[in-house]
């Protein structure tokens, strides 16, 4: 069985990453440099460059010299012989070069999986602003920013309970899958709370996680309705 690559990049010029960022055998990739990096871990742990430039090709020999000219007065001085060819210059390795590279070390069966592009675990190498995916999504945790230190416009949600009997929920299958899911359709839901509702390439797409302040409110509401019947009972 083949191993994968693990690699992480950065797009800030001249940044190299430290030991302590990298895992054993992890790559890292200065995008804008076009370097690569790997930490070495042979006694002390060290960060070396891989890709450099090519050794320098040899010189060419030099030309042979001119035949004398003949005796006179002034002698004239002879032609200069020709030069040599010059030696080949090393040039640095293409991607595809430093890819054939690893692979010839790792296996035929490598892969490059760009991994840790979160942030969370180098910050100094990997920051994503968005992405989408075609498949399903496996973590031990999904964190979103919450601290109030981030928010303004703070207010509670007004008439939960009504939006939340406003909603149907749904079994249902995705086009091209055929695995039966469950949730909400995103038109219902944007019009009781289009704050979760975002769309994207002509396709509306449902935040379901921020759906947990409606559902806390709702029943906030309920317990409410609740006790105002104990009390009335008593």
């Amino acid at each position: 069985m083949a191993n994968t690559l693990l690699l992480k990049r950065t797009t800030v010029a001249g940044r190299v990453p430290s030991s302590a960022q990298l895992a054993a055998g992890e790559l890292a990739v200065n995008v804008p440099d076009g370097k690569l990096y790997l930490k070495r871990v042979s006694g002390a742990e060290t960060i070396i460059e891989l890709g450099q430039t090519g050794p320098e090709g040899p010189m060419g020999p030099a030309g042979p010299q001119g035949a004398s000219g003949p005796t006179g007065p002034k002698g004239d001085t002879g032609a200069t012989g020709p030069q040599g060819p010059a030696g080949t210059d090393g040039s640095p390795d293409t991607a595809a070069q430093v890819r054939a590279k690893l692979i010839t070390v790792d296996g035929a069966g490598s892969g490059i999986d760009a991994d840790l592009l979160d942030g969370s675990h180098a910050s100094a190498f990997a920051k994503l602003s968005g992405a989408t995916f075609s498949g399903t999504v496996t973590a031990p945790n999904f964190v979103s920013s919450s601290d109030a230190r981030l928010k303004s416009n703070i207010a509670p949600i007004p008439q939960a309970l009504a939006k939340v009997k406003a909603l149907t929920g749904i079994t249902f299958t995705m086009a091209g899958n055929e695995t039966p899911q469950m949730g909400l359709i995103a038109q219902d839901v944007q019009r009781v709370a289009p704050e979760v509702v975002v769309e994207a390439d002509g396709v509306l797409r449902l935040a379901y996680g921020n759906l947990v302040g409606l559902l806390v409110e709702a029943i906030k509401d309920l317990a409410q309705e609740v006790d105002q019947l104990k009390r009335t009972a008593l």
